[in-house]
């Protein structure tokens, strides 16, 4: 028995890591992927303390979380969590040694830090090779510190959308377009966000930062898409689109990449059911938590996993 498994290594996981450490609670840190940092951070380790440039910003403040975890905890990285029982006991697949083995691990209190998924979108041409999600793109960059050859069209919105044109664009990808989504008339919906982003002058100052870059960099945006198409045989050829004036622009292409903002992700939390309510700032489902991110009897859901909120948060 341990006296807190956390399940997820990104920046939230690693804060709870850290904090249950340094109260001298036993504790037990799982994680999918073969070093800690989560998506945001992820291969931290690989990457050094000299990322490429175009990552070097999003990677700030990842070295001395991650140290200050593996001081007061026990790290478990390539942890496949398959299930966990009423009595918070997490079964597990241990393939970090050569033999992968199931391991169980009773706690006293569980702590899910699961972190957010793209959210998916179905198209006409979507399941064509050299169509997939922009954060693949962005694991490919940030891991092996990869960018596919050829053009690359950029669709959907938000302000990863802008983050992973500046890091590919850095990286000396050769990205024809950029498709946004986004439509107007909503003032009234986004006002309340608008006023959270606005008391934050940092975030502000880095919106506008990849606005100017995205000017900057010539790539040529069409506004208010819809009646995205991926065309191709074996392979994406082309990609087509319509825009808010009924214009129609197609853009020769090999790679498509589509990001249509992020959600909370909820497997584990849907897989142990625990409550779950609709956010509306979110368009999804999150984990229903109290003030102190409490969703069951000694069960905490944290940070993207329980409503997005950003690395910082």
């Amino acid at each position: 028995m341990t006296d807190v498994v956390i399940v997820g290594a990104g920046p939230s996981g690693l804060a709870a890591a850290a904090v249950c450490g340094q109260h001298g609670l036993a504790t037990t840190l799982l994680d999918d992927q073969p070093a800690p940092g989560g998506q945001i951070w992820r291969a931290a380790d690989a990457i050094g303390t000299d990322p490429l440039p175009a990552l070097a910003k999003t990677y700030e403040g990842a070295r001395a979380a991650i140290e200050a975890a593996r001081k007061c905890v026990t790290l478990c990285p390539s942890a496949h969590v398959l299930d966990v029982t009423s009595d918070r006991t997490v079964l597990w697949l241990d393939r970090a040694t050569a033999t992968p083995r199931l391991t169980e691990t009773p706690a006293n209190a569980l702590v899910l830090a699961t972190g957010a998924a793209e959210r998916p979108v179905a198209f006409p041409g979507w399941t064509l090779p050299g169509v997939m999600g922009a954060g693949a793109l962005q694991v490919a960059l940030k891991q092996g510190g990869l960018v596919p050859e050829g053009p690359i069209v950029l669709a959907g919105q938000g302000p990863l959308l802008l983050l992973i044109l500046d890091q590919l664009t850095s990286a000396g990808a050769h990205v024809v377009a950029v498709l946004d989504f986004a439509v107007g008339g909503r003032a009234k919906a986004v006002k309340p966000l608008l006023d959270a982003a606005f008391a934050d002058r940092a975030l502000v100052r880095e919106g506008a930062r990849l606005l100017l870059r995205r000017k900057r960099s010539g790539v040529p945006v069409v506004r208010g898409v819809k009646a995205l198409r991926a065309v191709g045989e074996a392979a994406l050829a082309a990609v087509e689109v319509e825009d808010g004036a009924g214009r129609h622009h197609r853009f020769e292409a090999t790679t498509l990449a589509v990001h249509d903002g992020v959600i909370a992700n909820t497997q584990l939390s849907r897989l142990m059911n625990l409550p779950h309510r609709w956010r509306t700032a979110d368009a999804a489902f999150v984990p229903d938590v109290d003030p102190t991110f409490r969703a069951a009897d000694r069960v905490w859901v944290v940070g993207d996993g329980a409503g997005i909120g950003g690395a910082a948060l």
